[in-house]
């Protein structure tokens, strides 16, 4: 944090950003925070869409942001369920493993962390 209040005492940042926890629990639900970054991304992409102008497909900047809220919606859903299982892939073993020295297992190639029933993510709006 230091070195953002810096960025903006040298002119290097016009404003300091905002850090917004965004919390997903394993059974699917979504935390406050998730609607704030999610509304501010479907926000930029909208903006975005309109600068572009007309598409070749025809469809509308807000049927298309539409899907993509969908879409990032289901998108935080499988992370908290990707990490749930990868957190009982690696119940029972040995501390060392666990933390420390991760095991990378056949089926994937990311490493079996102790995680807990919430993914916690922060954005940086």
């Amino acid at each position: 944090m230091h070195v953002v209040k810096k960025q903006m005492l040298d002119g290097r940042r016009l404003y300091e950003p905002k850090f917004t926890a965004v919390e997903v629990t394993t059974f699917g639900e979504l935390g406050p925070g998730c609607a704030v970054v999610q509304e501010w991304l479907a926000m930029r992409y909208h903006a975005h869409l309109l600068n572009m102008g007309q598409r070749p497909d025809g469809l509308s900047a807000k049927i298309i942001v539409g899907q993509f809220r969908a879409d990032f919606r289901l998108a935080l859903m499988i992370v908290a369920a990707r990490r749930s299982a990868l957190m009982q892939l690696g119940a029972g073993l040995p501390a060392s493993c666990v933390r420390g020295a991760p095991v990378l297992f056949a089926s994937t190639s990311r490493p079996s962390w102790a995680m807990a029933h919430c993914v916690l993510m922060c954005f940086c709006m």
